[in-house]
């Protein structure tokens, strides 16, 4: 098939295709039409009184709409509150929280400060021991050179 003929086809296949569309939007036009001409019929005679059935109807779905709105209200009311009262609670946390990692610097310090002590006192009594040592073997050697003397004492006397 040359590309005339092949335009052409397809051209007569879109055609087709517009109108059959074209025909289906008729259609639901004119059957949207006879609906809106249903209810506007309906809109007269609720508004002329003439259908009480209706307007009963219409009455029970209002109040049942109303309930459903009143119902709807008070949940979103205790949602509400319920929100109110979690951002509360989250508030407090975070208050609490905040407080809470204040103590534990203040503690970290005082643990700082405490380590630091017993490093001091570990020296000191590192350095008394050393000296008390010292002091043993000062006394040991008294005691080995104290007999000592006493004899050349008592040798060197009249």
């Amino acid at each position: 098939m040359d590309g005339a003929t092949k335009a052409m086809v397809l051209n007569q296949h879109y055609q087709a295709a517009l109108f059959d569309r074209v025909h289906d939007a008729g259609r639901v036009i004119t059957s949207l039409d006879g609906k809106m001409s249903l209810l506007h019929q309906e809109l007269h005679d609720l508004k002329e009184g003439r259908n009480p059935e209706a307007v009963v109807a219409a009455g029970t779905r209002a109040v049942e709409a109303q309930s459903i709105a009143e119902r709807l209200l008070l949940e979103f009311n205790e949602t509400n509150s319920r929100r109110a009262s979690a951002e509360a609670e989250l508030e407090q946390s975070r208050s609490e929280s905040a407080s809470q990692e204040r103590q534990l610097v203040d503690l970290r310090e005082r643990l700082g400060d405490s380590e630091g002590q017993l490093r001091c006192t570990r020296a000191r009594v590192h350095q008394m021991e050393t000296e008390l040592l010292d002091l043993a073997r000062s006394k040991e050697a008294l005691r080995e050179d104290l007999p000592k003397r006493a004899i050349e004492e008592y040798k060197e006397s009249p």
